[in-house]
C-alpha cells in the first residue's frame, strides 16, 4: 500500500506539472498547439506506467479494460451529444472545418489521460481503501486541486479561482460516478473529451 500511495502521489504531481505546462503555448485550434498538448498528455502517463510497473498491476487496474466497453461507448456518445447541444457548440460540427480535428485530437489526449490517471488509477484505489462515496469525493477534490497551477498561470485568483475549482470538482464527481458505474475509463473519457472540445469554441473551460 505504501508503494501504491507514493506512486499515486508521484503520478499526480507529474500530471499537475505537465497540465500547467500545457496551458502555456499556442491554441488547440492550431496544429502546433494541438500536437504540443497531445505530447504533454502522453508524457503525463509515464509516471502512471512506472507506478503500475512498480506495483505489478495491469492496465485494467487503471480502467483500461473491455469491461462494459460497449455500454460505455453508447452512453458516453449520448452524453457527449447532449453536452454539445446544451453548451450550444453542436452548431460547430454542422459547419466542419479543419480546426475541429486539431481540437479533437488534443481534447481526446487530455480527456483520456486525465481520466486514466484521476479516475482509472487514483479513484479506483481510493475506493478500495476508503469506500465508494468517499473515494469518489476525495478523487474529485484532488482532481480540482491539481488544476490550481493552470488557473494561477491564467491569472485566475480569488473568488473566480474558487468558483472554477468548484466546477472542476463537480465535474470530477460526475466523471467519478460514471467510472464507478462501468469500471472503464471510456465513458468518463468520452464525456470529458466533449467538454474540453466544446470549451475551445464556447470561450469557457474546465
Amino acid at each position: 500500500m505504501l508503494i501504491e500511495a507514493l506512486s499515486l502521489a508521484a503520478a499526480l504531481c507529474a500530471a499537475a506539472a505537465l497540465s500547467a505546462v500545457g496551458l502555456v503555448g499556442s491554441s488547440w485550434l492550431e496544429p502546433r498547439g494541438a500536437l504540443r498538448q497531445t505530447l504533454i498528455a502522453a508524457v503525463s502517463l509515464v509516471p502512471l506506467l512506472v507506478a503500475l510497473r512498480l506495483t505489478r498491476s495491469g492496465l485494467d487496474s487503471a480502467g483500461l479494460t473491455r469491461t462494459n466497453l460497449g455500454r460505455s461507448v453508447a452512453v458516453g456518445g449520448a452524453l457527449a451529444v447532449g453536452w454539445l447541444l446544451a453548451s450550444g457548440t453542436l452548431d460547430e460540427l454542422l459547419s466542419p472545418r479543419v480546426e475541429h480535428a486539431f481540437v479533437l485530437v488534443a481534447a481526446l489526449a487530455v480527456g483520456f489521460s486525465e481520466e486514466i490517471v484521476s479516475r482509472g488509477y487514483v479513484q479506483s484505489r481510493l475506493i478500495r481503501w476508503i469506500g465508494t462515496r468517499r473515494g469518489i469525493a476525495l478523487s474529485a477534490t484532488i482532481f480540482a486541486l491539481f488544476h490550481i497551477p493552470q488557473r494561477l498561470l491564467a491569472s485566475v485568483a480569488g473568488m473566480d479561482l474558487l468558483l472554477q475549482l468548484a466546477v472542476v470538482a463537480v465535474l470530477g464527481s460526475v466523471f467519478g460516478v460514471l467510472q464507478a458505474s462501468t469500471r472503464n475509463v471510456t465513458l468518463p473519457g468520452i464525456v470529458h473529451t466533449a467538454i474540453d472540445w466544446s470549451a475551445r469554441f464556447s470561450g469557457g473551460g474546465r
